[in-house]
């Protein structure tokens, strides 16, 4: 049969190619529909370059492949924080090919089998898909019965069918080998970038990083996994033998010259034995590979680690959640504070990188948890690359039942069509107010204690690797640096959107430090991109004044507001907010009642409130908009004397402006001297 695999798009229903890790579940699909002789094509909206809105993106592509492949069946999936996606996916199949039967995936209904009824696709297929799919399919194609098909959901009379689900007991060495060429693989290759480097831990110049599972499932049940009300042999740990692991790692190696290897398991650590076989294997198979993968912190040792240094593991995604013991044993997650303390420290003795996570708002998350947490944080895990966040309760998750318990989640549905905002949910005993007050703060700062990376060059790489079409709006800039850690050389690139950085409003966007991380120790650093932007100078001599300021004790106003993303930068940088005596803030907006910013007193920028506190200075803080700040104080009559602002009018380099486009570099510094 003819089967168009449509496959989901990780940042739908924003516009624009998805950097996200390609997914694994349709392409382990894909090589089970190949293996019985249908075949497929893929529907990948995830590497379009389009001006298209992503559902016009998403309806055009549906339709043109449609037109031109004429399939015999249609199959999607994805999960429950792809509900848009999955959605629209299923309405425009109905509109370009009413006949054609929809076949629906993944654990979108794995943990939410009542969306099948709401999203109607012909045929459903929950937990893991293979066996289902290569039995659906033969059904199909032959006219046979479903009714036996374990796994499977489908429409009789009008009326919802749910067959049983089967044992989990087949042997995973039994399955074809994922298919990625479906997802046009090369394509995400060539988008693949550095820029993500700090969340995916990207340790090539020119990744090719590919995901791997060499077992299913976890015999544990954290309260906010999705998969933990699963029962039976459904949660039973099934591993793959190590060598059939292996020869897949030489399979795509070979095939795709892959660099980076990130192992999918939800848990890789549940039996140590396997992990030295895995180890012993790859260094007797020479191949060169960067890999890394999850474990618990109580299953690590020193020589386990060392062991995993030695083959190329460079990095263990660790689930921390909390260094509150009370909290931990809310979550079931089965570990101690000391423990994640231990898993740290040897890391850092084995030399692999630490990445975790801290998730904030268990339903016994209290002021006190919060920050005994942060203080731990800041203790032992400032160097590393951890994530800090609210939890999230998902379908299928114990907490999930706390928050619709508590009002908090009024229907399904109403969830998942606003689930890509990230809500938060307080389901603590605190009020709202206590609750983001201790939470937000750790949230937001996330360049806190991160060190800059020394010797900071930036150039522009000419390798034929960014000459893709996803690379004519970017600039590759070619980065060298020296770790602050280790102080080993660092030498990558970040391609970045293209921007008029002759106008100031673009050179802005530069100001933020770029996160990243080092290739050799594994630690986070901050890269300054002040360089590019040609603000170097005038950035010192601004932070200088803010830093006299601040000793000083002097009452300052400061003239507008700002993301966060700036404060946090101003901190890296060395801007001690605590000690500057801020009266207030001032901004655009015209203010009918009483506003705060950063708990303190914010007001229109209007004249009057301007020249009530004319005799004290007025910071602008740095930002894309502040020529139109100063232009607003200068307007109110407000002396420049009284005015603290960065110098907007400084040009960058010459090979800058080139690269991102500006025909007239020497033009522009002329205007720029006679301003």
């Amino acid at each position: 049969m003819r089967v168009l695999l449509i496959n989901p798009q990780g940042n739908y229903p924003n516009k624009g190619p998805s950097l996200d890790m390609i997914p694994q579940g349709p392409a382990y699909i894909s090589g089970m529909m190949i293996a019985q002789g249908h075949a497929v094509r893929g529907v990948n909206t995830s590497w379009i370059l389009s001006d298209e809105t992503a559902p016009d993106a998403l309806a055009r592509s549906i339709k043109e492949n449609i037109h031109e492949f004429e399939p015999q069946v249609i199959a999607v999936g994805g999960m429950v924080a792809e509900y848009l996606f999955v959605r629209d996916a299923i309405g425009f199949v109905r509109k370009f090919a009413p006949d054609t039967p929809i076949l629906l995936g993944g654990s979108i209904l794995t943990n939410d089998r009542s969306l099948f009824e709401t999203l109607r696709p012909d045929f459903g297929i929950m937990d893991e898909g293979e066996l289902p799919i290569k039995e659906l399919l033969h059904a199909l194609e032959t006219g046979g019965s479903v009714e036996a098909i374990e796994n499977i959901s489908y429409w009789r009379d009008g009326r919802p069918v749910y067959n049983k689900l089967r044992n989990a007991n087949y042997g995973l060495d039994e399955l074809p080998l994922p298919d990625y060429d479906v997802m046009e693989i090369e394509k995400y290759f060539q988008i693949s970038n550095q820029f993500d480097n700090y969340f995916h831990v990207i340790t090539q110049k020119y990744p090719r990083v590919l995901p791997l599972s060499s077992g299913r499932s976890c015999p544990f049940k954290c309260t906010f996994c999705q998969y933990s009300t699963l029962d039976g042999s459904r949660r039973k740990y099934r591993g793959r033998s190590m060598q059939s692991v292996v020869d897949e790692i030489a399979y795509f190696h070979n095939k795709y010259e892959i660099n980076i290897l990130k192992i999918y398991d939800d848990l890789f650590s549940v039996k140590s034995d396997r992990i030295y076989e895995f180890c012993d294997l790859l260094n007797k198979s020479n191949i060169k590979i960067d890999w890394n993968a999850s474990m618990r912190v109580g299953d690590v040792t020193l020589d386990l680690l060392k062991a995993m240094k030695d083959a190329g593991c460079i990095h263990i995604g660790y689930g921390f959640e909390s260094a509150d013991d009370g909290v931990l044993k809310s979550m079931n997650k089965r570990i101690t504070a000391s423990q994640i303390q231990n898993a740290i420290e040897l890391s850092e003795q084995a030399g692999i990188g630490v990445q975790a996570n801290f998730i904030f708002g268990d339903p016994k998350e209290t002021r006190e948890s919060v920050e005994k947490t942060i203080y731990f944080y800041k203790k032992y895990g400032i160097d590393h690359i951890i994530h800090t966040d609210y939890i999230m309760p998902y379908p299928g998750s114990p907490i999930f039942d706390v928050a619709k318990a508590k009002g908090l989640i009024e229907s399904n549905i109403a969830y998942c069509e606003t689930l890509h905002y990230r809500p938060r949910y307080n389901m603590t005993e605190m009020s709202d107010q206590e609750f983001y007050k201790a939470i937000d703060p750790i949230i937001e700062d996330k360049l806190a204690g991160a060190k800059f990376a020394e010797n900071v060059r930036i150039g522009i790489d000419t390798s034929p690797k960014f000459k893709s079409a996803f690379f004519a709006t970017r600039v590759p800039y070619a980065v060298q640096c020296t770790c602050p850690h280790c102080s080993e050389e660092q030498d990558f690139v970040f391609p970045m959107p293209k921007r008029d950085i002759g106008k100031w409003s673009e050179r802005a966007r530069f100001f933020p430090p770029h996160k990243f991380y080092c290739g050799s120790c594994y630690k986070r650093i901050l890269i300054s991109l002040l360089s590019i932007g040609g603000m170097e100078e005038s950035f010192t001599k601004y932070l200088m004044e803010l830093q006299s300021i601040a000793a000083s004790g002097k009452s300052i106003v400061i003239a507008n507001t700002v993301p966060y993303e700036i404060i946090d930068s101003l901190k890296a940088y060395g801007v001690d907010f605590d000690k500057l005596n801020i009266n207030r803030f001032l901004q655009k907006e015209n203010l009918t009642q009483f506003t705060s910013f950063l708990d303190y007193k914010c007001e229109t920028r209007s004249t009057e409130n301007v020249m009530r506190n004319a005799h004290l200075l007025h910071v602008i803080l740095p930002h894309h908009a502040a020529e139109l700040v100063l232009e607003d104080l200068r307007a109110t009559g407000l002396p420049d004397s009284k005015i603290l602002t960065m110098d907007t009018t400084q040009i960058p380099d010459a090979k800058y402006l080139a690269a991102n486009g500006c025909e007239d570099p020497t033009d522009l510094r002329l205007v720029a001297a006679s301003a």
